[in-house]
């Protein structure tokens, strides 16, 4: 009886579960633009006119929609093809190109919202800023009717069972060893400063969801010879990322840029990506090599970084150990 007991409650709360992960946060194609890492690998609803559709080979096709305040986002798609200067309703999962980090929606579904205008609309010269995400209030009736459901089971198996109590048997409790938590020495991030090198220059400050990639840097060739450093991936779907080159990033990914100050480096020479605990790193650049362990890469290529592996971009030289 005591298992009934048990039961009834849990699965009341694996069917929310299930109708929670069911729903797609609504929003619009602005907030995903000018927010992507909030979106990344959620699914989202989003409502737009479709302007551009691009047919190509296998599930390559896709289409461009625009929101109402004027911003565009691809949505790549396996089904027919969307009505032109037609207004739709999309439901996907958004991802971030790894090369351009702009986000994209893979759809899952698309409904027709009604019938548009083909003429042209007169621009709009100051445009509101976007509205807020809808709120999803059946979401909000679901939650109350199983609250009310699980409430209702409960009393209802406690009036027809009521000479019966469940039978606790007091079990005295072992401690269960912990396994002791990852050291990481977070004092070489916090005391570096982007002034202690000469060669390049790191962001010290980082948001609060910050995700050290396992392991460190050591400088070892040129003036900053023997200094080191941690570093911090920005999530995408390909993994979290931590990009190399001569230009100076700001915004939110600032903090997984590493500048170099050389003129011998690219804008954007290399990746360090982290994922499935692995750490590789891609070379970007055509015409500044990147070498790992004295073995130049091509364009795109990409190898394994290894404790000890030493990495070569230009004329500095980075041993990555773990």
């Amino acid at each position: 009886m005591r298992r009934i007991f048990l039961f009834f409650p849990l699965s009341i709360l694996f069917v929310l579960s299930a109708i929670l992960a069911a729903f797609a946060q609504s929003t619009t194609i602005e907030n995903i633009r000018d927010n992507p890492g909030a979106y990344a690998g959620n699914a989202v609803t989003v409502t737009g006119l479709v302007t551009q559709y691009v047919h190509g080979e296998g599930n390559t096709s896709y289409y461009l929609i625009k929101g109402d305040y004027g911003a565009i986002i691809k949505v790549n798609t396996a089904g027919s093809p969307p009505q032109i200067n037609e207004k739709y309703t999309v439901e996907g999962i958004v991802y971030i190109n790894p090369s351009s980090h702009i986000p994209f929606i893979s759809e899952r579904s698309r409904s027709l919202v009604g019938e548009q205008t083909t003429a042209p609309q007169p621009p709009v010269t100051n445009p509101a800023p976007p509205p807020p995400p809808e709120q999803n209030n059946t979401l909000l009736y679901v939650l109350l009717a199983v609250v009310v459901l699980l409430v209702a089971g409960f009393f209802l198996f406690r009036s027809r069972k009521p000479s019966q109590e469940p039978e606790f048997i007091e079990r005295q409790s072992e401690p269960v060893a912990s396994a002791p938590a990852p050291h990481i020495d977070y004092r070489d991030m916090q005391s570096q400063s982007s002034d202690e090198f000469k060669t390049i220059r790191i962001t010290n400050s980082s948001p609060k969801t910050l995700k050290f990639i396992p392991g460190k840097l050591t400088i070892v060739s040129g003036e900053d010879t023997g200094k080191s450093f941690m570093i911090a991936g920005y999530p995408t779907a390909e993994g979290s990322i931590v990009t190399i080159g001569r230009e100076e990033v700001k915004g939110d990914r600032s903090y997984s840029h590493i500048q170099l100050m050389q003129k011998t480096i690219s804008r954007k020479q290399a990746e360090i990506i982290q994922k499935d605990g692995k750490v590789s790193i891609r070379n970007l650049s055509e015409t500044n090599y990147t070498q790992v362990d004295g073995v130049e890469l091509k364009v795109g290529e990409r190898a394994e970084l290894k404790p000890g592996a030493v990495v070569r971009v230009g004329e500095l030289e980075l041993k990555y150990t773990a």
